[in-house]
């Protein structure tokens, strides 16, 4: 049970830095244009 809960909070987090790295490079894209 422990290792599910990590899994699924390791996939929540992994998501969550995606969400953050899109938001930055579409932050550098617009400056960039």
């Amino acid at each position: 049970f422990g290792i599910q809960a990590c899994k699924s909070v390791s996939i929540e987090t992994a998501r969550e830095l995606k969400t953050l790295h899109d938001h930055a490079d579409a932050i550098h894209n617009n400056k960039k244009t």
